[in-house]
């Protein structure tokens, strides 16, 4: 799923920006060519001095993650090379992940970010928003990907559609009619207050 933002915060907002710098870097880096030492040293060297969180996934297997990554699910670097993927992800959303990895494996992604579930070290689920492009690395096909905490972003978004239906459950059962608009178009009409009020109306001749 994707997240529509009705909240960012300037943090979130400076971590988008960090990541599109990341990424017009790393771009720089693997056009001059696929698979050689140097270039694999360089995008290691881009991804280990970024604030980005970061991660390339080979054959499903991790070959590497930065460590503002591994600061992020609460494991040591080397901790995370000995896992898999999957044990990053909330049980729920583990088929995404393999459809979102088949897709951009095979370049047939249909969407820039996509939404997931992480876990923790130590159990505790969040939510993250995961960038992911395909490149040749060896000679054979890899996902570079990044990843942005978005906890708080689906938490005060949450709260702004709780608050939006407690509004409008209030409302709906006033005795008055309501009509809200912007001068351009009607943005909320309850109509079952206005014939309350008309049937009213009428029981008064």
């Amino acid at each position: 799923m994707r997240y529509r933002a009705l909240y960012v915060n300037e943090s979130l907002a400076k971590k988008y920006m960090e990541r599109r710098k990341l990424f017009k870097s790393l771009r720089s880096s693997m056009s001059i060519g696929s698979g050689s030492i140097t270039i694999v040293e360089q995008l290691y060297h881009l991804l280990d001095k970024s604030l980005t969180c970061a991660y390339l996934v080979q054959d499903d297997k991790i070959v590497y993650v930065n460590q503002s990554l591994a600061n992020l699910f609460g494991y040591a670097q080397n901790e995370m090379l000995a896992m898999r993927p999957l044990d990053f992800v909330h049980p729920e959303d583990s088929d995404r992940l393999r459809k979102e990895t088949e897709q951009r494996l095979q370049g047939h992604e249909k969407r820039e970010f996509y939404s997931l579930r992480g876990i923790r070290k130590d159990k505790s689920f969040f939510y993250y928003e995961t960038k992911a492009t395909s490149f040749l690395l060896n000679g054979k096909p890899a996902l570079l990907g990044t990843v942005i905490d978005i906890t708080n972003l689906v938490q005060a978004n949450q709260i702004i559609r709780e608050n939006e239906m407690r509004y409008r459950q209030l409302i709906r059962y006033l005795p008055e009619p309501i009509i809200v608009h912007d001068g351009n178009k009607l943005l909320l009409s309850i109509m079952h207050a206005w014939l309350y009020w008309e049937l009213r109306m009428r029981s008064r001749y």
